[in-house]
């Protein structure tokens, strides 16, 4: 009866083993994989999306992009600054941490709810 017991109980673990396998063995797959060296097919509503973009680059080097969406009357807007904590250098180091904060604390007419609490 006790070995019955232990077959039953080593049989119950084989599939948590199996699939533990297995899921190592698609993680080595993944990694060992070449890259592809042409991008995904892209779909036709994609193309026509991307057809539709204007990209601007004024002197002072600011990229704009603008994807005009006539559907809704809506404006939607995204700012990406490529700047951070890894383009610092000694002497400047927390710059960018600091700008991040004030960039968010708002005026007095925009993005606060208490702008003299913000301001202490």
């Amino acid at each position: 009866m006790r070995t019955t017991a232990l077959a039953a109980r080593r049989r119950s673990r084989m599939p948590r083993r199996l699939a533990a396998l297995a899921w190592i063995l698609a993680a080595l797959c993944a990694t060992l994989a070449p890259a592809r060296a042409e991008p995904a097919a892209t779909s036709s509503f994609a193309k026509a999306l991307i057809e539709r973009v204007h990209e601007i680059r004024l002197d002072n080097g600011l990229r704009i992009v603008v994807l005009p969406r006539t559907e809704v009357p809506v404006f939607s807007a995204v700012t990406m600054v490529n700047v951070g904590a890894v383009d610092e250098h000694v002497g400047i180091t927390g710059v960018a941490h600091i700008f991040e904060h004030m960039a968010f604390k708002g005026s007095r007419t925009l993005g606060t709810r208490d702008f003299e609490a913000e301001q202490r």
